[in-house]
């Protein structure tokens, strides 16, 4: 996925504030997991990615592996056999060339966005990315599934809500239930899906993405 999210260039400088306003405050540590943890996976058998271009973050799943309400976005990409979710404040994750005032806002609570990008293979980082593999077991993918659903503002059918045509050829904006927030970021987030599928890595600490791939690279990719 070579330049996936090119425009999140411009958050390295919310990435900077957010690091130092950590680092002074303390308040880092005080992110509440979800309440969809899973036990540690038994029996590892699928895999999944991070996604990371050093400042946002993705956490991708085959399509076959996702369950129950979640199962709708196979309706959405009817022909992906990969998904990428990535979550962020909706105003910058939407804005087509966000600025530093609005990288500057997204440091405050505010509404939330959900994207969703089918891909036709497993994900193929390009320059400055990364993709992180790891094995959850499917009693697993059942905990990430549920974490991602109550993150989906979805019609009484249970169809999730649209917003708008994403930046890649086969994405989506979804409506989200989340509000993000200075210590509530896409990478926050992200650390919190693992979390709920039973892997050994905990959200509270992880504002940046470095942070987020720190804690992924020590995981055992077979786990």
């Amino acid at each position: 996925m070579a330049g996936f999210h090119g425009r999140f260039r411009d958050i390295l400088w919310t990435s900077l504030m957010i690091a130092a306003l950590a680092t002074v405050s303390g308040c880092a540590s005080s992110a509440v997991e979800s309440p969809h943890a899973m036990p540690a996976p038994q029996a590892a058998s699928v895999t999944v990615f991070v996604l990371s271009n050093g400042f946002h973050s993705q956490l991708v799943l085959p399509s076959v592996a996702l369950s129950g309400p979640l199962t709708a976005f196979r309706e959405e990409f009817p022909t992906a056999r990969w998904l990428a979710f990535g979550w962020g404040e909706r105003s910058f994750f939407m804005a087509p060339h966000p600025g530093i005032g609005t990288a500057l806002r997204a440091m405050f609570p505010a509404a939330s966005a959900l994207l969703v990008t089918g891909l036709t293979h497993a994900p193929t980082p390009g320059a400055g990315e990364q993709a992180l593999p790891l094995r959850v077991s499917r009693v697993g993918l059942q905990g990430i599934s549920a974490y991602l659903w109550s993150y989906v503002k979805a019609s009484t059918q249970g169809v999730p809500l649209r917003l708008a045509d994403g930046p890649q050829p086969d994405s989506t904006f979804y409506a989200s239930t989340g509000t993000y927030d200075l210590f509530h970021t896409c990478n926050t987030w992200t650390a919190a899906a693992l979390h709920a599928g039973g892997l050994p890595i905990r959200s509270g600490g992880v504002i940046t993405a470095g942070q987020l791939t720190r804690r992924v690279a020590q995981l055992d990719p077979q786990t």
